[in-house]
């Protein structure tokens, strides 16, 4: 849309495109880039799944004689060159059984699902054309369908097929002697069908809030473990070698310091304080249901996270490893606890490690 200057509107709508690219837990640099383009472009209200995708141009004459787009068509093909570039990079495949790349594929659902329902739009569309060129054998579509159907599209019923139930039915489904194309396309259905649900887009944007702290710590954990591994192999005479132990050390005292725990705690207080309220702004219902919810989800993140990483490094051993790099007061303070703690309750103070210490310096 051309027009002499922008909407009264632009500034709400800048402000949930800020919001969106923010929020955005890319895992490259280039897919990052690929948002921020795409945002730039559309930079009209957003958040209506339903509505027309508005770029809005300023007149050549408004504008020191800068043309944006020539005409309609030259917008639609610089749409969909930006659809394409964000769209297709799609996100590395979760490991759900240790949190990897969790992160950005909640990120993308949540953006490609919030971006003027851009998801199920292009998903709808898919199954449209797929449908359109079908073959004639279309016995594990039907069959998907009954699924769908009984199990309520994803929704809960009275009559709706149990979680167990449908998991058993659709792996049924799935084992039938049939092509990859026609596996594909059941998958790509059923996908269709949750992302279409009503308060998908809202389960998406709570989804993310939580697991971006979690994420971080799982990558934290990782790069250490690959910090370790490293240190098996290099030589003694290798450049990298006395940077990786130093790394190493620093991130094993972040955690037995309890400094890590702190940060994450930190980071879901944060998103009582701030980000749910950004959330509330610009998209997320805040009904007094699902803000219960949340309270209850970061009261129950919280506290499985103190109790794994902030208590469990207040006894010994490990508030004795984390003296290691303390100046003389605070490890001859620390040292005195231990040796008090250790006076009135032996069996508080491991045996292995830190009574033999006491054992073997006494004063």
């Amino acid at each position: 849309v051309q027009v002499a200057s922008f909407p009264d509107d632009m500034p709400q709508w800048k402000q949930r495109r800020d919001w969106l690219l923010k929020g955005f837990d890319a895992g490259s640099k280039s897919m990052k880039a690929a948002l921020e383009q795409l945002l730039d472009f559309l930079n009209g209200n957003t958040a209506d799944p339903e509505g027309p995708l508005f770029h809005w141009c300023i007149l050549p004459t408004h504008n020191a004689g800068n043309v944006c787009c020539e005409d309609q068509a030259a917008s639609q093909t610089k749409l969909l060159t930006l659809l394409t570039a964000f769209m297709s990079k799609g996100y590395p495949v979760p490991l759900l059984y240790r949190m990897k790349h969790y992160s950005p594929a909640a990120s993308f659902v949540k953006v490609a699902t919030n971006l003027c329902g851009l998801l199920p739009r292009i998903l709808t569309e898919m199954e449209n054309i797929s449908g359109s060129h079908a073959s004639g054998n279309t016995a594990l579509s039907d069959m998907v369908d009954i699924l769908l159907s009984e199990s309520g599209g994803g929704q809960q019923g009275s009559e709706a097929l149990n979680s167990q139930d449908f998991q058993m039915l659709l792996g049924q489904v799935l084992d039938e002697d049939t092509s990859y194309a026609a596996k594909n396309g059941a998958r790509r259905k059923m996908v269709l069908a949750e992302v279409s649900q009503k308060d998908f887009n809202q389960s998406s944007i709570i989804i993310d809030m939580l697991v971006q702290p979690m994420e971080r710590a799982t990558n934290f954990f990782l790069r250490r473990t690959k910090i370790l591994y490293d240190l098996q192999y290099l030589s003694h005479g290798s450049p990298k070698l006395e940077s990786l132990k130093d790394e190493s050390k620093t991130r094993f005292l972040q955690v037995i310091q309890g400094n890590m725990g702190k940060d994450l705690l930190s980071n879901y207080i944060g998103l009582l304080s701030n980000s749910l309220q950004e959330a509330m702004q610009n998209g997320l219902e805040g009904s007094q249901e699902q803000l219960n919810l949340i309270f209850q989800m970061i009261v129950v993140s919280v506290s499985d996270l103190y109790r794994r990483l902030i208590q469990e490094f207040l006894q010994p051993p490990y508030s004795l490893l984390a003296l290691a790099d303390a100046d003389a007061p605070t490890f001859l303070s620390g040292w005195n606890s231990l040796q008090k703690k250790h006076a009135k309750c032996q069996c508080c103070v491991d045996y292995e490690f830190t009574t033999a210490l006491l054992h073997a310096y006494p004063e």
